[in-house]
């Protein structure tokens, strides 16, 4: 089992469960949730980079890392209104979260060999990234806030169950 990616699973699958059973789905919910879950992976990172010094891997671990700490924190500092402009804070943040987490996977995918293992979880990880900054790029969810943070809740659930196949399969191949 892979540590860092069960654990990115677990906590992928809390935050997708939370917005899945909770009735008011508002823009506030959303950036706690974006917040949570951006430094919670930032939090795993940083540590598996400390955990794998000797590895290359660990160097790759700190971009994503960095990455999702910006996201987090910038999701935090965006919850403290409740004006209009929170959709639209809301909309950005998860479009850049998708977009950028995306391309930095489909990076990992390449380098680790599409055909590797490790290439195809990247691959698949850097598909649903993508397609949730994709749907939130084109079509900014700002007259629907429940239906956008519906969608945030499906790639975390839809994210979990690849990562939790991901951490319970075999490194080889």
């Amino acid at each position: 089992m892979r540590i860092p990616l069960a654990l990115r699973a677990a906590l992928t699958l809390a935050l997708g469960l939370l917005i899945t059973f909770r009735q008011d789905h508002n823009p506030h919910l959303g950036l706690h949730v974006l917040a949570v879950y951006g430094l919670g992976l930032a939090a795993i990172g940083i540590a598996a980079a400390f955990i794998q010094r000797s590895s290359f891997s660990a160097i790759e671990a700190i971009p994503g890392a960095m990455v999702a700490l910006i996201i987090g924190v910038l999701a935090l500092l965006a919850n403290n209104t409740n004006e209009a402009p929170i959709y639209d804070r809301f909309n950005n943040l998860v479009a850049a979260w998708g977009l950028i987490s995306g391309v930095y996977e489909l990076y990992l995918a390449r380098r680790a060999g599409f055909r590797s293992v490790s290439g195809k979880d990247s691959l698949i990880s850097s598909v649903l990234a993508l397609a949730l900054g994709v749907l939130f790029l084109l079509e900014p969810i700002r007259s629907d806030i429940t239906s956008g943070v519906g969608f945030l809740g499906a790639y975390l659930i839809m994210s979990s169950v690849h990562l939790g196949i991901a951490a319970a399969s075999q490194t080889k191949g």
